[in-house]
């Protein structure tokens, strides 16, 4: 179910914005298809950026956004960079990151360590002076690292 108040321009420029416009228009019935979630064609990058509009076409002041677990192809990397360009204009953005070039474009970095503020700050300066964060970017992204 989509949410009916909000209109098919609000919705397309949604979905420009957050570059998933290209591929809704190619897909059976464009807008209007039903996308049930099994038996669609969308991949990781297709449904996230679709999320992303859904969220985006309500312009919100708040939004919050969980990163998928998947690979993204470079293409959508590519797409998703300028995206969050344009959705972090005015307003506030919470990442939840899998990707440090995500993590590398934040104002500030908040980590939580059982239940408490660890450490606030950028990327550059927490990699230097908080424990906790260096663990943590080490155990997710140091490509070095052997399980």
């Amino acid at each position: 179910g989509g949410q009916p108040d909000l209109t098919l321009q609000q919705v397309t420029e949604a979905a420009k914005l957050t570059h998933a416009h290209n591929f809704i228009v190619k897909l059976f019935n464009g807008y209007e298809t039903v996308l049930t979630g099994q038996s669609d064609s969308l991949d990781v990058g297709q449904r996230f950026r679709l999320s992303l509009a859904r969220a985006i076409a309500r312009n919100p002041a708040l939004l919050i956004i969980e990163e998928p677990d998947g690979t993204l192809d470079e293409d959508t990397k590519t797409l998703l960079a300028d995206a969050y360009d344009r959705i972090c204009r005015e307003r506030t953005v919470i990442f939840l990151p899998r990707r440090m070039s995500t993590i590398r474009r934040t104002d500030q970095i908040v980590v939580l360590h059982e239940g408490k503020v660890a450490a606030i700050g950028p990327h550059s300066r927490l990699v230097t002076q908080s424990p906790v964060y260096r663990h943590w970017e080490y155990v997710n992204f140091n490509e070095y690292r052997h399980d």
